[in-house]
């Protein structure tokens, strides 16, 4: 159970707590941090979005007005070849049934075993495992990290409706033959068992001292989620100080969350928006989950001598409403990760965004180059002589046209007076170098045609 006493803002022991928390959660983004760019751009390359230049701003708005100018393109071969090897894992990975098989190891009998995929097998399809894992393996080839949390639920399944019920008199007998209707509820029981959720990089926060392919290591693992108060207030988990956030609710300060790609719009918080008069205009808080491995004696928060994990909650990064054990089993961090490259020493590694990024810069250039070399060849260029040939006839755009010479030069050479500039096409290799390039990329991921 949460602490309620010890913990009551404005208590020492609740400044204790929140500034050790606090100042873990900032230790770990200043380090994160540093990945966010990178993140960023692997977005963008995903999305096949390409910040728009000066110079491409210019010729848009030409061409909007009807100019006939031009514009740069993205080629998306590095999300085709994403996708191509989501769809691979995808259906190595989830596509049995059922999507989880196991064998016994101290000689179970197989009816045993078929009873665990069963039970394995129903929390995968009635607690919706699919979908978080599919984004599970998506994000580790995007970003080259991706987070999936669990947590262990009973829910309970409140249902009401209007029924007739026969009439009793005094709460006791029964009247034969009348009924009234009423509102009847019945609470049942529902989905019991492990759940899953993604969590984006941008939001998670591990201990910085260790590599993150060995976070459960570390001292503590957290992140941060946006809430609305009703949900902090339904909550099962015990939340304490909510009067608190009530009354400070438009006066701390708000963590601002990383957005990353401008191209990505998240839920926002909602702070304008008033559903009765009067409401309290921030409704949505910045919540966040730290698991930390501490040791109970050392911070007043029982008698243990041994290490426990423990969950504390801070809104906003003021106020703490949840502060109790784990109570896992396992007694690891909640959270599994997945990583697109192989290697363990690292804090941070690349996704498959990140390695084709260049690769597909160069593509993208090839492309381009040659498309605009071509446009500029079959825009005609011409030496004239003005003083033999009639312009306005030069300057007519239709086809077919006949350019009239002046008087004064009939009889001469007509190539005297007008000559087509030579144009080369120097891009002509493009094409079959775009070719090279895409193998190398292919190659690089091990995203070949075949597996295409």
């Amino acid at each position: 159970m949460p602490y309620h006493q010890e913990l009551r803002y404005g208590t020492p022991q609740h400044a204790k707590i929140c500034d050790a928390v606090v100042n873990r959660f900032r230790s770990s983004k200043r380090t994160m941090s540093k990945r966010y760019e990178a993140w960023t751009k692997a977005e963008n390359l995903y999305l096949s979005y390409r910040p728009e230049k000066e110079e491409e701003a210019t010729r848009r708005k030409a061409q909007e007005k009807g100019a006939n100018t031009y514009a740069q393109l993205t080629i998306p071969y590095s999300y085709a070849t994403l996708l191509t090897a989501h769809t691979y894992w995808t259906s190595v990975f989830l596509a049995r049934d059922p999507v989880l098989q196991y064998t016994g190891r101290h000689g179970e009998s197989q009816q045993k075993v078929q009873a665990i995929e069963a039970l394995v097998d129903y929390q995968i399809q009635v607690g919706a495992f699919v979908v978080p894992l599919y984004l599970w393996l998506l994000d580790a080839g995007k970003y080259g990290v991706g987070i999936v949390g669990t947590y262990y639920t009973d829910e309970v399944v409140k249902v009401a409706s209007i029924q007739d019920v026969p009439v009793m008199l005094g709460g006791l007998i029964r009247i034969p033959g009348k009924t009234k209707r009423q509102r009847v509820e019945e609470v049942i029981p529902g989905y019991s068992g492990t759940k899953l959720y993604n969590v984006r990089p941008f939001d998670f926060f591990p201990d910085p001292k260790v590599s993150f392919t060995n976070f459960q290591q570390g001292e503590f693992c957290g992140r941060v989620v946006d809430m609305s108060r009703g949900a902090l207030a339904a909550s099962s988990e015990g939340y304490f100080n909510l009067d608190k956030v009530r009354e400070t609710m438009n006066k701390t300060p708000s963590i601002m969350r990383e957005t990353g790609s401008s191209q990505i719009e998240l839920p926002e918080k909602m702070t304008d928006f008033q559903f009765f008069p009067g409401e309290k205009s921030k409704d949505n808080f910045t919540v966040l989950e730290m698991v930390w491995d501490l040791v109970p004696s050392e911070w007043g928060l029982g008698d243990s001598d041994t290490a426990e994990k423990w969950v504390v909650t801070v809104v906003e990064e003021t106020i703490v409403i949840g502060c109790r054990p784990q109570g896992m089993y396992h007694n690891k961090f909640p959270y599994a990760i997945q990583t697109y490259e192989m290697e363990g020493s690292s804090h941070m590694l690349r996704g498959m965004m990140e390695i084709l990024g260049p690769m597909n810069g160069g593509l993208d250039w090839l492309l381009n180059s040659h498309f605009f070399n071509v446009r500029k060849a079959l825009n005609d260029q011409w030496i004239i002589d003005p003083s033999k040939i009639v312009l306005k006839d030069l300057l007519d755009g239709g086809p077919g046209k006949l350019i009239r010479m002046h008087p004064s030069a009939y009889g001469t050479d007509v190539r005297t007076a007008l000559s087509q500039v030579p144009t080369v096409d120097v891009t002509g290799r493009h094409i079959a170098d775009a070719e090279i390039l895409m193998q190398m990329m292919q190659r690089v991921t091990g995203v070949t045609d075949n597996v295409m």
